[in-house]
């Protein structure tokens, strides 16, 4: 099972072009098991390789801050500009 490393996001709004820009993509973990939706920051290149192996359609295993989530994940609703 293929794991992806995500750590908290505290930027918000338009400052997160910035992040873009260094090659950090901005995410959001939520569902119904989740009391607080999260916002994340994952590495592109990381990304990239994990969803052209899994797609939309396959759990992986989030790992936020060197935390295992204890739910498996879905990428849904992926955009692209």
């Amino acid at each position: 099972m293929l794991t992806l490393q995500a750590k908290v996001r505290k930027t918000l709004g338009k400052k997160v072009k910035a992040l873009r820009k260094k090659g950090v993509l901005p995410a959001v973990l939520y569902g119904p098991k989740i009391k607080e939706t999260l916002l994340l920051e994952v590495d592109l290149k990381e990304f990239e390789k994990v969803y052209k192996e899994t797609g939309e359609s396959t759990l992986i295993s989030l790992e936020v801050q060197g935390k295992k989530e204890k739910n498996l994940v879905l990428i849904h609703a992926v955009e692209r500009d």
